[in-house]
Formats: C-alpha cells, sequence, structure tokens
C-alpha cells in the first residue's frame, strides 16, 4: 500500500509540473493579449492559465506561490477594467511573475522575465497595485469578477 502511494504521488508531482511548465508558458505568450484591446480569446487565455495556476499550486501545497498568483489575478483584474494608471507595465509584471513563479518552483527559467525578482517582494508590489487601482475610486467589484466577456471562462 505505502508503495502505491509513493508511485500515486510521483505521478501526480509529475503530471503537476507538466502542466506547470506549459501554462507558464502560455502567460508569456499571453503578455500580447494585454497590449491587443480587442483579444478576449487571448485575455480569457491568461486568466484561466493564472487562476490554474493559482488553483493547483494551493492543491499541491505551494501556498507561496499561489498567494503570487492570485496578487497576478487581481492586477489583471484591474488592468481589463484598465483601473490602473497607464505607465503601469502589467505585461513586465506579467513576464516577472512567471520568472517568480519558477523560482518558487524550482523550475528551470527561460530567462523571458529579465532579472532575476525576488518572489515576495514583487507579490507586495503587485499587491499595493492593486490597492492603488480600487483606491483609484473603481468599485471593489473589479476585484471580484472581469467585465463580461473579457474575463476567465467559468
Amino acid at each position: 500500500m505505502q508503495l502505491d502511494m509513493e508511485v500515486l504521488q510521483e505521478a501526480l508531482q509529475g503530471t503537476f509540473r507538466a502542466e506547470v511548465r506549459g501554462l507558464l508558458q502560455d502567460m508569456e505568450r499571453s503578455c500580447r493579449a494585454l497590449e491587443c484591446p480587442g483579444d478576449a480569446e487571448g485575455l480569457k487565455g491568461l486568466f484561466r492559465a493564472v487562476h490554474t495556476l493559482q488553483g493547483n499550486c494551493r492543491m499541491m501545497g505551494f501556498l507561496e506561490a499561489s498567494e503570487l498568483m492570485h496578487a497576478v489575478e487581481r492586477v489583471l483584474h484591474l488592468s481589463v477594467a484598465r483601473a490602473l494608471p497607464e505607465e503601469i507595465s502589467v505585461a513586465a509584471l506579467l513576464l516577472q511573475s512567471v520568472e517568480a513563479l519558477r523560482l518558487l518552483l524550482g523550475e528551470p527559467g527561460e530567462g523571458q522575465g529579465g532579472a532575476e525578482v525576488e518572489p515576495s517582494a514583487l507579490q507586495e508590489r503587485l499587491l499595493r497595485l492593486a490597492r492603488a487601482g480600487v483606491g483609484l475610486g473603481r468599485p471593489d467589484e473589479v476585484l471580484a469578477a472581469p467585465p463580461r466577456g473579457r474575463g476567465p471562462m467559468r
């Protein structure tokens, strides 16, 4: 019985790692969706990748990684609602988040996010942005759900 559990755990870890790699690549490719307001499908894919990573990391016990993805998701909601200052490069933050998540999960990086980032500092920056976006007079509902037809599919 113990051997069966070990085999199951190894298989689960392997599936998790493979899915993480694919979702991180999806996130990197989806940065273009942030720069093209009409790319609703790309944006849905981006939200789906971030949300899936958040849940999968939590399920596998990577709580810090899950919290980072939650902060990314909040900033994405605000970006879609145009509740962030224009000078904020959400695409750059997204790429940094990909690199930070790779660090947290011990995944090899591809260097597309620039210099190495400190995950907890990045998470704090994302949360400050989310709080500032809400503080700009936007309703708190912005954090709860993206505008209809532009966020993750449910």
